[in-house]
């Protein structure tokens, strides 16, 4: 069976600042989704990350790659030089869609961040979960009135109090973790590092995935297409941190 082409392969990993192995990873998760060799799933993955293909591939290749992707919605192999710039003009309106100022390219973008949503969703809970026990386990169960820093519990007091002023909709959650956001749970977890570095252990990337995680929620959270390349990376991240909760819950809880 042919093998990976590893020049293509690294300029992947540079293209998404991804270790190797999580590459890999996405180049496996790929050639499930086309159900095709890795050799060409790896070419498939290059091809929409925006990354020149055409010495790597051949019309084998693409003709085998664009058969796997007949039933998909089209990606970007190279057929034909795209022309698609803007031109400045007022965009079109589209009498086919529930709001005349979207087109499809617009509900599909939304489409492709529905599918993001779930992912940020789990992890952002999981995180304020693992705050909870490490903190709980190192402080006692009044650490957030202890421990926490006053700027974060006056910014969860304002949310908690802004949402009383509309006692008919739904609540965040009793405790105050849950008002929280990714970069007020960041700061406890700085402030308090070396009682989560004994829960994390020697992995000094975990602020790495928070951080890139956090761009990209607050991309989708103001109803913004995310890119490719940042939908890859979210995966992975994700992805790594489950493999660590699972870890923390076997040691901590």
């Amino acid at each position: 069976m042919p093998k990976i082409n590893q020049h293509l392969l690294r300029k992947l990993r540079s293209q998404l600042n991804l270790k190797q192995s999580q590459v890999y990873n996405l180049v496996s998760a790929k050639a499930i989704e086309l159900m095709l060799p890795r050799h060409l799933a790896v070419i498939a993955l290059a091809a929409e990350n925006g990354l020149n293909i055409n010495k790597y591939a051949s019309e084998e290749d693409l003709v085998a790659i664009r058969g796997a992707r007949s039933t998909l919605p089209s990606k970007s192999l190279p057929d034909a030089p795209s022309s698609s710039k803007s031109s400045g003009r007022k965009p079109k309106l589209d009498a086919g869609f529930p709001d005349p100022f979207v087109d499809a390219s617009v509900v599909n973008a939304g489409h492709r961040n529905a599918e993001l949503y779930p992912i940020v969703y789990i992890f952002e809970n999981s995180v304020r979960n693992v705050v909870s026990i490490v903190m709980q386990s190192a402080f006692g169960d009044d650490w957030w009135e202890q421990k926490v820093k006053d700027t974060t519990q006056r910014s969860v007091q304002i949310r908690q109090s802004e949402e009383k002023q509309y006692p008919w909709h739904s609540q965040r959650g009793a405790a105050p973790i849950f008002y929280t956001d990714i970069s007020d749970l960041r700061t406890i977890m700085n402030t308090y590092n070396k009682e989560f570095k004994k829960a994390f252990g020697k992995i000094p990337r975990v602020e790495l995935w928070i951080e890139e995680i956090e761009k990209t929620r607050n991309i989708l959270a103001h109803n913004n297409p995310v890119a490719k390349k940042d939908r890859d990376r979210l995966t992975v991240f994700a992805r790594d941190w489950s493999e660590l909760s699972k870890k923390i819950f076997e040691e901590v809880c």
